[in-house]
């Protein structure tokens, strides 16, 4: 799944509050384009009840950050979310637990850094 498609299923969340568990993880060309454009689901469609996102080796680097934040302010309902096995280093640790210490909400995340 490329960036394309990622997109594509960004807009599609934007209509469905029905899902719980989205796996993408094993698609290396998502990478931070594809989550960027998946991101912007979430944004315009806030009322998702996503609970588990797993992007484990989706080609993630450190410079998405900034976006997988993003996806945390925006998506409240989320409980898990798995990023094993990408390029993550120390800002992308920085961005998701700036925001998952102060939200209270119980996320658990999966890092893998290095």
């Amino acid at each position: 799944m490329g960036r394309e498609a990622a997109g594509q299923l960004g807009s599609s969340l934007q209509s469905n509050s029905s899902l719980l568990s989205l796996e993408l993880g094993g698609n290396p060309e998502v990478g931070d384009a594809g989550l960027r454009a998946l991101a912007h689901g979430f944004k315009v469609g806030p009322t998702s009840g996503l609970r588990t996102l797993g992007l484990d080796s989706c080609g993630l680097h450190d410079s998405c950050g900034p976006t997988l934040a993003s996806v945390l302010r925006d998506c409240p309902s989320l409980r898990t979310l798995r990023l094993q096995h990408n390029k993550l280093a120390d800002s992308a640790a920085a961005a998701i637990a700036g925001l998952g210490s102060g939200s209270g909400s119980g996320l658990g995340v999966g890092l893998g850094l290095g």
